[in-house]
């Protein structure tokens, strides 16, 4: 069977729609609940060696806001079901 995630290609957008499922560092936690709570749209910026999509670089402040574009920040592989085509 075919992951929905390996359909996506560079310009492609898509939001977080819940957690991942098991264990992550807080930080990790606390970005993905940002990007749910603000419902940020992401492009997916690069496809990796191995075939997993990449977020375009963004960043979230202390207020939870959401940044994209910064050139630096985070960037998440999509390699799960916890996200939306936009």
């Amino acid at each position: 069977m075919t992951e929905l995630w390996s359909a996506l290609k560079i310009g492609d957008k898509v939001r977080f729609i819940r957690l991942p499922e098991g264990w992550m560092h807080d930080e990790t936690r606390v970005v993905y609940e940002a990007l749910i709570a603000t419902g940020a749209v992401l492009a997916v910026d690069q496809v990796d060696e191995f075939g997993h999509p990449w977020t375009e670089p963004f960043d979230v402040n202390v207020a939870g806001q959401v940044t994209c574009d910064s050139g630096i920040g985070h960037t998440l592989a999509i390699i799960d079901d916890t996200w939306e085509w936009v």
